[in-house]
């Protein structure tokens, strides 16, 4: 029980936080739409740029999430952050997990890798954002459209990750209320 309770500070932090991911990415594709409107001019394709800029910084600190002093997303290597400025990820790949009951073991969070990366042939959303960015200064319509695909890649990545969590913070809770 004590294992459980002190457990769930972290999967709601990261169940939060990958919310919040969702929120940001779905903004990107957002931009990704509007951006491959032919309507649009130089200068209003330079202010979505400018603002992907931002959109990034927000990913970088929401894979910098902490939970007292550990890192949610850095996996074993929690006492740093994960990401540096530019979104490269130097946490661990292996993601911790606790003991909960005899031989039941329930992770403690998910590796960063797993969400923004490219794991195991997976997106690596920054470059899904770098690439959109791309192509907007660029201008074509099709690239900019053609951009869509990593985005909503990166999107499916996020929802499975917050299925995951929700099923670890279902199964805490059952577990709490049979304690």
């Amino acid at each position: 029980e004590r294992t459980i309770t002190n457990t769930l500070p972290s999967l709601e932090v990261a169940e939060s936080t990958l919310g919040d991911v969702d929120n940001v990415m779905r903004r990107v594709r957002d931009i990704a739409t509007l951006g491959a409107n032919d309507t649009l001019n130089a200068g209003d394709r330079q202010n979505l740029v400018l603002e992907l800029d931002g959109l990034k910084q927000q990913l970088v600190t929401l894979g910098n999430a902490k939970t007292g002093d550990r890192y949610v997303f850095g996996g074993y290597k929690d006492g740093a952050p994960p990401y540096d400025a530019a979104g490269v990820y130097s946490g661990d790949t292996a993601t911790q997990s606790v003991e909960v009951a005899r031989n039941v073991m329930m992770p403690v969070g998910i590796t960063g890798d797993r969400i923004f990366g490219n794991a195991n042939g997976g997106q690596d959303m920054f470059e899904a954002i770098t690439d959109l960015q791309t192509a907007l200064t660029s201008g074509v319509a099709d690239d900019i459209s053609g951009a869509l695909d990593p985005i909503d890649a990166s999107l499916e990545q996020v929802r499975v990750a917050r299925s995951e969590f929700g099923l670890h913070l279902n199964s805490a809770d059952i577990s709490l209320t049979m304690a």
